[in-house]
């Protein structure tokens, strides 16, 4: 989903919730993630979004909480 300023928004699907910012999710993943536990966040994302807005995704994960990040490229296969 596409927000103010083309700026990548979270939803979930099918329910009556509001959506919210990527950017201000991620915030507070950097603020919460290790105050109770020490073990690793592992976050999974279903995206349906176009290739520039995975873009943005990488870009504000990176500003936000880059340190944070073990970064692991996955080989993307395009099928013929």
């Amino acid at each position: 989903m596409v927000g103010p300023d083309n700026e990548p928004m979270i939803r979930h699907g099918k329910t009556v919730t509001t959506s919210i910012r990527l950017r201000d999710v991620l915030a507070a993943i950097a603020r919460c993630a290790f105050v109770a536990s020490p073990y690793p966040v592992i976050l999974s994302l279903e995206m349906h979004c176009s290739v520039a807005q995975q873009d943005k995704i990488t870009l504000f994960a990176r500003q936000v909480q880059g340190y944070m990040y073990l970064y692991i490229f996955l080989h993307i296969y395009i099928y013929k």
